[in-house]
């Protein structure tokens, strides 16, 4: 594949990669190194959009490498085979017919391929976990990618300074149109250091190489040992920072918090349970009414409406224009990606479900505009100029859609805090509460021996009047509490460990 085609490829799936997603922001892109062949190695987490997403980190070519099956199937075939990607043959039963796994697998093969790719200063793109899942942390890595490295430059006697650049790649939802994607490029582990001992023990180097890439990827990814942690440290980090958070922020906030949460697990696990309990049921409440925690904080000013409304006016007249148009020339392409998503069992392999059935049923749909256009008009000018249109049209009514639903769900959450002051009071000081909590629980592990607790990044709270507890912001001045809050605190909450 030559790298014009490899480009223009490029821009075609990051296009469709930037409709699909709402955002998607890259850090450490600075960091890939220059003048030297690169393995790209990162989470495998969400199907074949993995490698796509890694692509749009550098704008140099790189060949990809997957599992042999995918090139057999009518959805990922294709594409593999048209991205001149270099088949992986694993000894996993799953991939054969009947669960038998062959004697003579081409190995050597493959591990030629990538070598002559690399000898030629080129780029390689593998997820060394050797299997996509959903799982809330990282799977041991395999040693392909440190056999490979060293391989290749065993063969050219250790001249091509070939480096691993890991990438960590988080979402917001794996498989959910218009979710978020952060993607984090970690300092590049150079090969060099492994040669010496590859030159007598090069299993053993293989295997050093192995554990200090789980290493780098565990430093750019996030990582927990079940989904009930992982939900815990998202819903705090999204307390402490008063938003949602997908960036970098986020990875510091999980290591910064880490040795907290396991100071707690392990020397007062009942304290930590007590706790992660106050913070699912206010996780529960804002999703019983459809709040975001950043709502009260931006919307806490008289002009915060008057700002929404007049960006919602223009959506509001282009939704009237371009919205009925866009939906009519794509809504059945639009319905069959979302009925394929719907029939993947797992999560990781819905994002790439849909972009695959993208690819195959939008140009069809636009096909039969334009000759309809072509046959309706006399023109085939604008018979041409249909696709573009029809696509256009899409993309647009995507756009403007989301805009108008973001701004009108805060207008409704600011008219609703409006007519309900108790509640947002409520709400306030619960997650005033959270924080100052969270707090004391920062400073008893920070107390315990040996405990690497890092400094504080809680956002300050204003003392209130009586000195006890935060102050009510401006828009709750005057706002009489609710008699469950006024009232003598239970037996359960007083009993509870201030964490």
């Amino acid at each position: 594949m030559t790298n014009l085609v490899y480009e223009f490829l490029r821009v075609v799936l990051h296009t469709v990669l930037r409709v699909f997603y709402r955002k998607i922001e890259i850090a450490g892109a600075e960091l890939v190194p220059r003048g030297r062949p690169l393995i790209f190695v990162a989470n495998h987490v969400n199907g074949i959009v993995d490698p796509l997403l890694i692509a749009m980190v550098t704008q140099r070519p790189m060949q990809f490498m997957a599992k042999a099956p995918l090139f057999q199937t009518w959805m990922f075939g294709p594409l593999l085979k048209l991205v001149d990607a270099i088949p992986v043959f694993r000894r996993d039963p799953r991939d054969y017919p009947g669960g038998i796994v062959p004697q003579d697998l081409p190995h050597d093969e493959m591990f030629r391929a990538a070598h002559d790719r690399l000898a030629a200063g080129g780029n390689l793109c593998l997820f060394p976990e050797g299997v996509g899942h959903s799982y809330p942390q990282m799977q041991e890595l395999k040693t392909g990618v440190a056999r490979i490295l060293l391989g290749a430059e065993a063969a050219h006697q250790y001249a091509l300074d070939i480096h691993i650049v890991p990438v960590g790649l988080t979402f917001e939802n794996q498989g959910l149109f218009r979710s978020k994607v952060f993607i984090r490029v970690g300092p590049a582990l150079a090969g060099r250091g492994y040669f010496e001992q590859h030159r007598a023990e090069p299993i053993e180097a293989a295997r050093r190489l192995t554990e200090d890439l789980q290493q780098a990827l565990r430093a750019v990814t996030l990582n927990f040992e079940t989904q009930a942690e992982k939900d815990f440290f998202l819903t705090a980090a999204e307390v402490l920072h008063g938003r949602r958070l997908l960036n970098e922020k986020l990875l510091q906030v999980v290591k910064e918090w880490t040795p907290v949460y396991r100071h707690f697990k392990d020397q007062q696990p009942e304290v930590l349970e007590a706790y992660r309990v106050r913070l699912s049921d206010y996780a529960d409440l804002k999703d019983a009414l459809s709040l975001q925690e950043r709502v009260v904080t931006l919307l806490a000013s008289f002009g915060a409406p008057a700002r929404l409304i007049l960006r919602m006016l223009p959506l509001a007249l282009a939704a009237v224009f371009v919205v009925p148009m866009g939906i009519a020339v794509n809504l059945l392409p639009y319905l069959f990606c979302a009925e394929i998503a719907r029939r993947r069992e797992h999560l990781d392999e819905r994002a790439s479900a849909q972009i695959v059935a993208g690819f195959v049923s939008y140009p069809p749909m636009y096909l039969v505009w334009a000759i309809l256009v072509g046959w309706w008009s006399g023109s085939w000018i604008l018979a041409f100029a249909t696709p573009l249109y029809a696509a256009g049209l899409g993309v647009l009514t995507v756009w403007t859609v989301a805009l108008f639903a973001h701004d009108w769900e805060a207008l409704k959450s600011w008219l609703f805090f409006r007519t309900n002051p108790k509640l947002q009071s409520f709400l306030l000081r619960k997650r005033h509460e959270l924080l100052d909590q969270l707090e004391a629980a920062r400073a008893a592990a920070s107390a315990a021996p040996g405990i690497p607790v890092a400094p504080a990044t809680i956002p300050p709270v204003t003392p209130g009047p009586d000195g006890a507890g935060p102050a009510a912001p401006a828009i709750l001045a005057g706002t009489p509490p609710l008699a469950a809050e006024t009232a003598a605190p239970s037996k359960a909450s007083s009993a509870s460990p201030a964490i």
